[in-house]
């Protein structure tokens, strides 16, 4: 039996690492999503301030899922195109679950504005889809979205609908780029 050198096995475990977090970067691209579901929100928060509650909720929830199906023509395609893919089941469960969560939270439960409980649910379900990915970036997401809606609801209850939504989908919008730009810069 052979004797590895420390300073040798210390060196490949921190290659291996080092392959893994490159690997994970390669899978997701955290900015696509920002930057969809920022465009798709802004669009549907505007909306609903022009166009009032009842058309507000129908753009919401179109835009949610184009928003979402989307993102998971991008991740396969992106996945085939680098050669890097991993299961997508779980993601497509968390949304789906995601996607019923917001409506149900936003059919039962009176907040004030109407939009804050969906985006409350909505900073739920990115807290779990960053366990799934490992990503301290898409759960300071999911915490700035939480605290954006709990904000909204102290600071502005009476807000017409649709003006947190936008708020939402314009951080979204910006912060995705912002990290696109990031990513740029360092690579």
């Amino acid at each position: 039996m052979a004797v590895v050198d420390a300073q040798a096995a210390r060196r490949t475990l921190t290659g291996v690492e080092d392959l893994r977090r490159t690997t994970r970067a390669r899978l997701l691209a955290f900015w696509f999503p920002m930057q969809v579901f920022g465009i798709v929100m802004l669009g549907a928060g505007l909306g609903g301030l022009a166009f009032g509650r009842s058309a507000f909720a129908l753009l919401q929830m179109s835009a949610s899922i184009l928003a979402a199906v989307i993102v998971m023509v991008f991740y396969r395609q992106r996945g085939l195109r680098i050669g890097l893919r991993r299961r997508s089941w779980p993601f497509t469960a968390v949304s789906a679950v995601g996607f019923a969560l917001c409506f149900a939270v936003a059919a039962l439960l009176p907040t004030h504005p109407a939009d804050v409980g969906p985006w409350l649910a909505a900073a739920a379900v990115c807290l779990v889809f960053a366990v799934l990915q490992r990503s301290g970036i898409v759960a300071l997401w999911a915490a700035a979205m939480g605290g954006v809606a709990t904000a909204f609801s102290a600071l502005a209850p009476a807000a017409p609908v649709g003006a947190l939504t936008c708020v939402e989908g314009g951080l979204a919008l910006v912060a995705g780029t912002t990290l696109l730009a990031l990513l740029r810069r360092w690579a």
